[in-house]
């Protein structure tokens, strides 16, 4: 989620996956003549250790995400 929205202190994370969001896309346009197809999956909030173990409001965060998710399975 960081490479399409913002969040507060996550700025050069952000930039990171902003930017290979691009450079994915950049890449799938000059290889679309040759019949050459490229994707890029976003996968949304996912519990891991990285959010978890790295974040001082962490709580917050997870609460704040977890209505984000339609199925109610994060």
């Amino acid at each position: 989620m960081a490479g399409i929205a913002a969040f507060l202190g996550l700025a050069t994370y952000a930039a990171s996956k902003a930017g290979v969001g691009l450079l994915t896309k950049s890449a799938a346009v000059e290889v679309a003549a040759d019949g050459i197809r490229i994707n890029f999956v976003h996968p949304g909030h996912l519990d891991t250790t990285m959010l978890t173990g790295s974040c001082a409001v962490a709580a917050e965060m997870i609460t704040a995400m977890e209505g984000d998710v339609p199925m109610n399975d994060f």
